[in-house]
């Protein structure tokens, strides 16, 4: 029998965390033949490139593709989409999947979903039905359109989807697929969360003592573009008037990432940050714990 190859497509950091333990029942099964494309902010040291880690080197990838307009303004967000299309098309002629896994709701798996469905490749579409707001939201159910299976987290996401006019039997609700990672990591223990953070030039093993740091990440509105550099330096006070020590990692590539950017580096760079930790991504395994143990 010949083996049916699935493509994954990974673009950001939270896709890592939503496939680990779906790329890695793939790869065991013996009648599926596992492929990896990575995109986005997965391929840019600006995003922190996670699947350099060494908590993430055993994924073996495919093929990477590079996409982004730099920017992070609303006319680059839509350049960036359109060039994905391409270049996504590129690597499915190329790779000839049987099906193509698209995840939730932004805007560079608009693109995956269009291009295989051009293309004639099934879609499988993960965490569809959900309502977020927001551009994110019209895309998810514009994916959902385009896909062929459906794998919502929730029971009303399920109703959502099928409501939106897809068959029953093409929708599966499996739950968030993330929370499998979370359940194989001690969320307890901040030993491999110092380890990892001394790893990367940042010595704060004295302060990662739970209930005493804060975690923060704020990404980009992208209908509110022009409000989130105002929007941040609203954080930020917060975060300084608050005085914890501070883990913060850096924000998405969406359009207004200009913005909250520009505010982070000013607030690095004026002296008020010196109890603030800044890492461009964490890998699930790093964040988890992390995030349990804030205040």
């Amino acid at each position: 029998m010949k083996c049916r190859k699935v493509c994954v497509v990974l673009t950001t950091r939270g896709n890592y965390a939503k496939m680990k333990n779906v790329i890695t029942e793939i790869n065991d099964h013996p009648d599926l033949q596992l492929q990896v494309v990575v995109g986005g902010g997965l391929v840019l040291e600006k995003y922190g490139k996670i699947l350099d880690d060494d908590v993430t080197q055993d994924i073996v990838v495919d093929r990477s593709v590079f996409f982004v307009v730099e920017g992070e303004n609303p006319l680059t967000m839509a350049k960036s989409a359109g060039s994905a299309v391409s270049e996504f098309a590129t690597v499915f002629s190329d790779l000839q999947p049987d099906i193509v896994v698209v995840i939730a709701d932004r805007f560079e798996c608009l693109a995956v979903a269009m291009a295989a469905a051009y293309m004639n490749i099934p879609v499988a579409h993960i965490e569809g039905g959900e309502i977020s707001g927001s551009i994110d939201e019209s895309i998810r159910h514009a994916i959902t359109k385009l896909a062929h299976l459906h794998f919502p987290a929730s029971r009303d996401a399920r109703e959502r989807i099928i409501r939106l006019g897809e068959l029953p039997e093409t929708v599966f609700c499996v739950g968030a697929s993330s929370i499998d990672a979370l359940c194989e990591v001690n969320l307890s223990d901040l030993a491999p969360v110092d380890h990892f953070c001394q790893a990367h030039g940042v010595g704060v093993k004295r302060e990662f003592q739970p209930g005493t740091y804060l975690l923060v990440i704020q990404h980009p509105v992208t209908t509110e573009y022009e409000e989130n550099y105002i929007n941040l330096k609203e954080t930020i006070a917060a975060v300084s008037h608050l005085g914890r020590p501070t883990v913060w990692i850096w924000p998405n590539m969406d359009a207004g990432s200009d913005g909250v950017s520009k505010a982070i580096r000013e607030f690095r760079e004026s002296g008020r940050a010196q109890n603030v930790y800044f890492f461009k991504s964490l890998p699930i395994e790093i964040f988890g714990p992390l995030l349990k143990n804030a205040c």
